[in-house]
C-alpha cells in the first residue's frame, strides 16, 4: 500500500482554502442593512404584525412598533456588529497560523477575544500591517531602491494603509462601545426594550415616525463602582427609587441587587451600517492577503489588497503586486503576537 508523506502546513493551507470559500464576509453587513430596511418600513410590519396578533394588538399597535420594536431592532443590529468586529479579531489573531488555523477559529473562547481590542490597540503601526499580511513602506521603498522599478498609485497605497489604521482604531473604540450592551441583548431578559413601562407621548411618537434613531437600555445589576470601572462613558440610570428602596440602597448595591439601566444614547442604524463596512473591508483584505500564501495569484510575486472605496463603489479593494529582486516574502515573515 502506497504511504503518503503528510505535510500539515499544505494540509492547513488546504483547509484554509475550504473555510474560505465557504465563509461569506458579507452576511452580518447584509443583515444590518436588511434591519435598516425593517426599520424604514415599520408600518407595513405594524399591519403584518396586527394580522398575525389580531384585534388585542391594535389598541398600542402605534407604542408597540416605534418604541419595542423599533429598540429591539437596533439592538439586534448592534448584535450583528458587535458579532461582526469579533469575527475581524478572530481572524487578526489566527489568519497567520501555519498548522492550526482551523482548531483556533472554528472554537475559541470569546471571553479570551473580548480581550484583544485592547491589545491590538496598543500595537505600533508597523505590527498592524504585519497583522493583515501588508508589506511596509520601508519594505517597497527598499524594493524600488533595488528594482528601480516603483511601485504604481504609491499615493492609493498611502490611502489605503491609512483606511487600515481609521477603520480599526473607529472598530475597537466602538466594539468597547456596545459590547455591555450586546452581551446583555444575549441573554433577552436583561433588555428594556420599554424603558419605565411607559407609553411614548405623542410628541415623541411622532418625533420617532420621522427617526431610526433611539436609545437602547439594558438592566444592570452590577456594582455601581465596578460598573464605572468596566466603563467610565457609560451612562446609567437608577430608573424607580421608591420609599422601600431608598433605605437599603447602600446594602442593595454592595451586593449586586439593585437594579439599574445602562446603556447608549442615539444608537443610529446608518452609523452602525458605517461601521459594519469597514469591519468587512478589513476582513476581506485579511483573507485576500491571506489567500495569496495559498494559491499565489501571480508565481513571482507578492499580491495584496487594500481598502479604498468610492462613493459609488464602498466596497472597493485595490491590489498591488510586488516583484522582488530575489526571493518572495514568505508568511513568517509578518509573524505577529497579538
Amino acid at each position: 500500500m502506497l504511504k503518503l508523506n503528510f505535510d500539515i502546513k499544505k494540509a492547513n493551507d488546504s483547509q484554509i482554502e475550504t473555510f474560505l470559500a465557504g465563509y461569506d464576509d458579507l452576511w452580518r453587513l447584509t443583515k444590518l442593512i436588511s434591519i435598516k430596511h425593517s426599520l424604514e418600513e415599520r408600518e407595513a410590519l405594524k399591519k403584518k404584525l396586527k394580522s398575525y396578533y389580531g384585534p388585542s394588538f391594535s389598541v398600542d399597535s402605534d407604542d408597540y412598533i416605534y418604541n419595542q420594536a423599533t429598540n429591539g431592532l437596533l439592538f439586534s443590529a448592534v448584535s450583528e456588529l458587535v458579532m461582526y468586529m469579533e469575527d475581524l479579531f478572530v481572524l487578526m489573531k489566527y489568519i497567520r497560523e501555519e498548522e492550526e488555523f482551523i482548531k483556533k477559529v472554528v472554537v475559541y473562547y470569546a471571553n479570551k477575544i473580548g480581550k484583544l481590542p485592547e491589545k491590538i490597540s496598543k500595537m505600533d503601526l508597523e505590527a498592524i500591517l504585519k497583522v493583515f499580511l501588508i508589506p511596509s513602506k520601508d519594505y517597497i521603498d527598499k524594493l524600488v531602491e533595488e528594482t528601480n522599478s516603483p511601485l504604481e498609485h504609491l499615493d492609493i497605497y498611502s490611502e489605503g494603509i491609512s483606511n487600515v489604521y481609521r477603520y480599526l482604531d473607529d472598530i475597537i473604540i466602538s466594539f468597547k462601545k456596545y459590547r455591555f450592551i450586546y452581551n446583555q441583548y444575549k441573554h433577552g431578559l436583561t433588555v428594556a426594550l420599554r424603558p419605565y413601562g411607559n407609553n411614548l407621548s405623542k410628541k415623541e411618537l411622532n418625533r420617532r415616525k420621522n427617526s431610526l434613531d433611539s436609545s437602547l437600555f439594558c438592566y444592570d445589576n452590577t456594582d455601581i463602582g465596578k460598573a464605572i470601572e468596566r466603563n467610565p462613558n457609560q451612562p446609567f440610570i437608577i430608573p424607580s427609587i421608591t420609599e422601600n428602596l431608598q433605605p437599603g440602597i447602600t446594602s442593595l448595591n454592595n451586593n449586586n441587587n439593585l437594579l439599574r439601566y445602562s446603556g447608549v444614547y442615539d444608537v443610529s442604524i446608518d452609523e452602525l451600517i458605517k461601521l459594519g463596512s469597514k469591519v468587512h473591508s478589513l476582513i476581506r483584505i485579511l483573507s485576500n492577503n491571506r489567500y495569496d500564501f495559498v494559491k499565489p495569484h501571480h508565481s513571482e510575486a507578492n499580491t495584496f489588497y487594500l481598502p479604498v472605496p468610492t462613493r459609488k463603489d464602498k466596497l472597493r479593494l485595490v491590489q498591488f503586486s510586488l516583484v522582488p529582486k530575489d526571493s518572495l516574502l514568505k508568511l513568517n515573515d509578518f509573524k505577529v503576537e497579538i
